[in-house]
């Protein structure tokens, strides 16, 4: 990979990182008051995935590397499913909560030594 940091080197991931921090920052100086139901009160949770060989591995917690383990579900879709759109998760991967750019980028760098 290139660059853990959202510099000039960095790579795509630290970047994409960076900019839905700075997304976040931005609505929480919006509305800072998360009891009205402002900004202040996003919620980040982070999944790091490989696909390889139709088999899907969840790189923050190497134990679950079974494929067995992990399964793709997709949800919505159709006029009635708002707007045509599906959501797409996967069952059993790890949702770690981050708070901070920097606690992104820690888990990015765990789950690429994990890799």
């Amino acid at each position: 990979f290139c660059g853990t940091a959202a510099g000039e080197g960095a790579g795509m991931i630290p970047r994409a990182l960076a900019e839905v921090f700075a997304a976040v920052e931005a609505k929480r100086c919006l509305d800072p008051h998360p009891a009205a139901g402002g900004g202040g009160g996003v919620r980040l949770k982070m999944s790091f995935l490989e696909i390889y060989n139709e088999e899907i591995r969840d790189l923050l917690s190497p134990s679950t590397c079974a494929k067995s383990e992990l399964s793709v579900r997709e949800e919505g879709g159709g006029l009635a499913g708002g707007c045509g759109l599906k959501r797409v998760s996967v069952k059993g991967a790890t949702q770690a909560p981050v708070e901070s750019f920097a606690e992104a980028l820690r888990l990015f760098a765990q789950g690429t030594v994990n890799r």
